[in-house]
Parts: C-alpha cells; sequence; structure tokens
C-alpha cells in the first residue's frame, strides 16, 4: 500500500524544500528538523533553472542550490539518507517536466519507486501531454499529483478527478509561489472538488502563516502546503552560500513548524 493511503485524513502539513539549498549538507539538518518538528509529509524539489511557477524566493533557491551543483541524481540520492532517520514519512518529489524527459520517463519513475517515493508533482505538464508519464507512475504504484487552480473550469476538474489518486493540489492563485493572494476561490473550490470525488485537498501558493492555514482548514482543506515560508527563515542567515548561526535558524524553522503543526 501506498504511504499516501494513509494520507487520507484531517489537518496535514505539507513541507516543501529545495534539496541543495544553500548546500547539501544544511538541506539534510533541514529536513530532519523539519521532520522531527511534525510536518506529515515531505515535498522534496529538484532545483531547475527556469521554475516557471516558483516565486522569487524560490527562483533564489535554485539559483543557489545549482551554484553548488546540486542535480537530480544528488536529490534522488539524499531519500536513502532521509530514510535513515525516517522510514515512514510519505515522500513526494516536484519537478519540472524537461528534468524527467531528460531521465527518460521510466526510468525516473522507477528511481523514485526503488527510492520508496509515494508520489510526484510536475507543474509544467498539463493532462493532455502526461500520458506516458501518468502510465508509468500507475505501473510502478507512484500518485502522480494533480494541480487544480482556482480557474480550473468544472469540466476540466472531472476530467482530472476521474484518474487523480492520493491527493489534489489545489493552488490559491494562478500565480506563483509565495504571492499574497484573495481568497474568494478557494472556498469555493474546494467545495466543488468534494462535491465530485472524495479525495483529500491539499492547499498552496503563499500560505505563510498560522492564521491563513487555519483559514484554509476552516474551508475544508485537508491540509495545507508550505514552501516559501520555510525558505524566507532560513535564507535570513545564508552569508556567502553558507548558513550562519545553523542552531538558531533551525530553531526558528521548527518554531514556525510547530505553530502551523498547533493550529492543524
Amino acid at each position: 500500500m501506498n504511504k499516501l493511503d494513509n494520507f487520507f485524513g484531517k489537518n496535514r502539513f505539507m513541507a516543501h524544500v529545495y534539496y541543495g539549498d544553500p548546500d547539501k549538507e544544511f538541506s539534510h539538518r533541514l529536513i530532519k528538523q523539519m521532520i522531527d518538528s511534525g510536518i506529515d509529509i515531505l515535498e522534496l524539489g529538484i532545483p531547475f533553472s527556469d521554475p516557471q511557477v516558483d516565486g522569487e524566493t524560490f527562483q533564489k533557491a535554485c539559483i543557489r542550490a545549482l551554484a553548488g551543483k546540486t542535480t537530480p541524481i544528488d536529490v534522488l540520492k539524499s531519500i536513502g539518507k532521509i530514510r535513515k532517520y525516517n522510514e515512514n514519512i510519505p515522500i513526494v518529489i516536484t519537478t519540472y517536466y524537461n528534468v524527467i524527459l531528460q531521465y527518460g520517463i521510466e526510468k525516473f519513475v522507477n528511481e523514485l519507486k526503488q527510492r520508496n517515493v509515494q508520489g510526484i508533482i510536475v507543474p509544467d505538464i498539463v493532462l493532455e501531454e502526461a500520458g506516458d508519464l501518468i502510465k508509468s507512475c500507475e505501473e510502478n504504484e507512484v500518485y502522480f499529483i494533480f494541480i487544480i487552480t482556482p480557474y480550473t473550469n468544472e469540466e476540466r476538474m472531472k476530467k482530472i478527478l476521474s484518474i487523480a489518486k492520493g491527493f489534489v493540489y489545489l493552488m490559491r492563485t494562478s500565480n506563483v509561489t509565495g504571492a499574497e493572494v484573495v481568497d474568494n476561490l478557494t472556498k469555493q473550490k474546494i467545495e466543488q472538488i468534494k462535491s465530485i470525488k472524495n479525495i483529500p485537498v491539499m492547499t498552496g501558493f503563499g500560505i505563510s502563516d498560522t492564521k491563513i492555514s487555519k483559514k484554509m482548514i476552516g474551508y475544508g482543506s485537508d491540509g495545507v502546503i508550505i514552501g516559501s515560508a520555510i525558505a524566507k527563515i532560513y535564507e535570513k542567515y545564508i552569508k556567502d552560500d553558507k548558513i550562519t548561526d545553523e542552531e538558531k535558524c533551525l530553531n526558528e524553522v521548527s518554531d514556525f513548524i510547530i505553530s502551523i503543526r498547533d493550529v492543524l
């Protein structure tokens, strides 16, 4: 059984981090701190040179990670080390489609299965072009996580939800990660998804504090996805591509995660 099958429930917290920012060693200590502080799912990002849906914070994270020569292979290999200190946390890989194409679709997805990854998010691929990737995910028991935006129409949502598994990723905006949004459509979209299919809805983009997290749960979301807000904490401690005062940095990340965990 895929570990994401255990996701069905309420008030989940998925944290997104780009591996290798600002270096691989810090990423491991950061990820361990996040897991120990109470995240439910780890979203592990493969740094990319043109992260189209990411805002300034994650763009800078990708630049730093790539400057440190972090490769897709490095990210995949890091999963083994993560599993040494936590065997059970579900891991979802986020990557842009070019990375998968260069690697080879079947080879890439099989790598995810072999490394005990539960899901994959590919922000820049549309349903009509994802057939081979979705098929490979099904064959390898890796969930292809679909993204729904506030402006996805009902007909398209029904098409997506007919094959969606694990959970769906609801964007609070059609903008980029870390953007400010107005939630006039979020509640309506959550209700619409759940009226079509009984599947968990995780809400992300622009979720930066306890107030917004609590609001999303009140709207009926099954959990929140937070990434840029975490990166903004540790980037304050980056100097010359290294983390200064790592203990203080990680404690601040931990306090933030615990505060979100408490309202969930």
